[in-house]
């Protein structure tokens, strides 16, 4: 297994034979290759799911998020935000390198939440709570695109203010 997958294999079959009818001993045409592909997409660590049959053999193709930044909030309670900018819960198979936030934030993890969307972002009372988590985001993508800042920065502090340090 590689140091930067968020979820085991074990995981994700659980995830599988809970949401899903089991599939074995089925024969492939009774498959509903639909409700499998719209199932794991509601898996938080994956995205860009694709299901299809090939030769009577089942084909899941699938995307893992890439957690960019882990945050930590004044409660101590942790969560990742993504690349695409969704938020992943935590998952202790996860030990890649990661840059941390910490400080002031209040915001927990919500499921189903991307925080760069510009309908979250247009609603007023949503921007005011989530404005903290789209700029550490913000700043987490300028960071992980920079070799040399990568390198330099570990964290992201978040003050009374709201300013990132």
């Amino acid at each position: 297994m590689l140091s930067d997958t968020l979820f085991t294999i074990a995981e994700l079959d659980t995830f599988l034979q809970k949401h899903c009818d089991t599939i074995l001993s089925k024969h492939i045409d009774s498959v509903n290759k639909e409700h499998i592909e719209y199932t794991l997409e509601k898996f938080p660590y994956l995205k860009n799911v694709e299901v299809w049959n090939r030769n009577q053999k089942l084909i899941i193709k699938a995307e893992q998020e890439k957690p960019i930044v882990r945050v930590y909030n004044k409660e101590g309670k942790s969560f990742f935000i993504a690349q695409s900018g969704k938020l992943l819960p935590m998952n202790k198979t996860y030990n890649g390198r990661i840059l941390v936030a910490n400080g002031h934030i209040t915001n927990v993890y919500d499921t189903n939440c991307y925080i760069v969307r510009d309908t979250l972002l247009k609603h007023n009372h949503l921007r005011k709570k989530y404005m903290d988590l789209y700029g550490i985001w913000k700043m987490a993508c300028y960071i992980k695109n920079d070799e040399f800042l990568n390198a330099q920065i570990s964290q992201i502090y978040i003050n009374e203010n709201h300013e990132i340090e």
